[in-house]
């Protein structure tokens, strides 16, 4: 899927829509800790 997120991207901002990534999702099944609710 090269390209993807690149087109995601584009399409999110020529509609005016915010995008977030949230990485903290990732990071909680390695350390079983809830970091944020």
């Amino acid at each position: 899927m090269p390209g993807l997120l690149k087109e995601v991207i584009k399409i999110c901002h020529e509609k005016d829509i915010l995008v977030i990534f949230d990485e903290v999702q990732c990071s909680i099944g390695r350390s079983w800790k809830i970091i944020c609710l």
